[in-house]
């Protein structure tokens, strides 16, 4: 299993950040693409870049209506000639980084084009783009100047969680992510998704990188799920999910029985007061990343044991061996944006060579 963890899109700390997960035996290191809340995606992977030298680094991730894909690659093969080998390009619909603009996800046709358009940029540094209603040839130019790398292969990274989606991951994809709630069935669930998506057209999918974002807590000698550094440690990222299903992003269906009151809950008092349209999504997502006083009523302990990996060391062992054998090949830590280099200690010391 390997560790990897998001990384601080913040430049002032960032390469220091990157450099101690590196140190501390982490594969990977993942930016964030929300431009509304943090620092830019291609600035700061650049500056965790000239920072480290094994650390493999990648966006978590490009949001594809954001960022035209001559764009987004170019970018990324720029940032390539600093650290060949070490980047990826991990890209999605923009379920989430979409929301907190009160925007929808990019539709299914669209991100298809989109994603057939950045493939063949990478693969052979010309492709196909549609777009104002024209059809046209496009390629870089000048690469024997070395302004840009495409050698050796930069993956390209899906994030999916809707069945059509994963699919589309098992079409384009070299890797797919997802977050959240995490079990062995979730994982053979989406996993099956993405091969459906493979075997349509023609592609062997027997052991795809398989990455999932959540927060991980190792419970110390005497501690408890109740103890306030779990919800420190993990409060943040079950507020983002709570977050998530008050936009209508998570269906009740599928939330346990035991949690959904303080879904809902939440979403009713997102919903009390009238506001426009306009500006109905910024009291939803302001703030977030961040836990607030007023929002940790909201987080139980049901929610917590839901939403993240909390536990003693060896309890999380056989929790992390069973995830490996579902399919998953690396937890993507999610810390507090505070706590990055405690998580990433704590992590170190108690799971990475373990499992």
């Amino acid at each position: 299993m390997e560790f990897g963890t998001w990384i601080t899109n913040d430049p002032q700390c960032i390469a220091e950040e990157a450099k101690f997960a590196e140190e501390h035996g982490f594969s990977h290191g993942w930016v964030g693409d929300l431009p509304l809340d943090f620092g830019d995606v291609f600035v700061c992977l650049t500056l965790a870049a000239t920072a480290t030298r094994t650390l493999k680094l990648g966006s978590w991730i490009v949001v594809a209506p954001y960022r035209i894909p001559p764009a987004s690659v170019n970018a990324i093969a720029t940032i390539h000639t600093l650290a060949p080998g070490r980047l990826i390009l991990g890209v999605g619909t923009g379920s989430y980084g979409r929301a907190v603009m009160g925007l929808p996800a990019m539709k299914i046709a669209m991100f298809r084009q989109w994603l057939v358009t950045v493939r063949d940029l990478l693969r052979t540094g010309e492709a196909m783009q549609e777009t104002e209603g024209l059809r046209r040839k496009i390629r870089f130019f000048n690469r024997d100047r070395q302004f840009i790398s495409l050698d050796p292969p930069i993956p390209l990274y899906i994030a999916a969680s809707a069945p059509r989606v994963a699919a589309l991951a098992g079409e384009f994809g070299d890797g797919v992510f997802n977050a959240g709630p995490l079990s062995p069935e979730a994982v053979s669930a989406f996993l099956r998704q993405v091969r459906t998506g493979a075997e349509k057209v023609g592609r062997q999918f027997t052991r795809v990188p398989c990455i999932w974002e959540t927060p991980v807590c190792v419970l110390r000698p005497g501690e408890t799920i109740h103890s306030p550094r779990v919800m420190e440690s993990t409060g943040h990222f079950v507020l983002m999910v709570l977050r998530i299903y008050a936009a209508g992003g998570i269906p009740d269906e599928v939330i346990p029985p035991e949690v959904r009151p303080s879904f809902q809950a939440y979403a009713a008092a997102m919903t009390q007061r009238s506001v426009s349209p306009e500006e109905q999504h910024l009291r939803l997502w302001e703030g977030h990343h961040f836990l607030r006083p007023e929002d940790r009523q909201f987080i139980t302990v049901e929610a917590i044991r839901w939403c993240t990996l909390v536990g003693r060391r060896e309890e999380l062992i056989d929790r992390l061996k069973a995830l490996e054998e579902a399919g998953l090949t690396q937890i993507a830590v999610s810390p507090p944006l505070d706590g990055v280099r405690a998580a990433v200690q704590e992590i170190s010391r108690e799971l990475i060579g373990r499992v």
